[in-house]
């Protein structure tokens, strides 16, 4: 189970929220545009926040610790057409991350 989840998303804001207590915090697959600020992203058992071939997001003034991998894994995809929809291989890049409060994560 993950605390919030979209796929292919742009323009989305995720402000001030909990996202505490699942697998993944924040699974957003090939997500671009998207402003996450203020959430608490907390004891997860695998990973904060990842993005799957996302891009042009910005991270700030989140609150992420004690997750049980990374606090935020941004990851490259080779699958182009992943699960039949339209999505584009490649890296997950132009990030804006700061004024973020990030410990205690493995």
């Amino acid at each position: 189970n993950n605390a919030f989840e979209s796929w292919l998303c742009t323009g989305t804001v995720y402000r001030n929220n909990k996202a505490n207590f699942s697998n993944y915090g924040m699974w957003l697959g090939f997500g671009t545009g998207m402003l996450l600020e203020g959430n608490e992203i907390a004891y997860n058992n695998v990973n904060g926040i990842e993005i799957e071939g996302g891009g042009n997001n910005e991270f700030r003034y989140n609150t992420i610790h004690h997750n049980g991998q990374n606090a935020i894994l941004l990851r490259h995809t080779d699958q182009e057409g992943w699960w039949g929809w339209d999505t584009p291989a490649g890296e997950s890049k132009n990030y804006n991350i700061h004024h973020n409060y990030i410990f205690s994560n493995k």
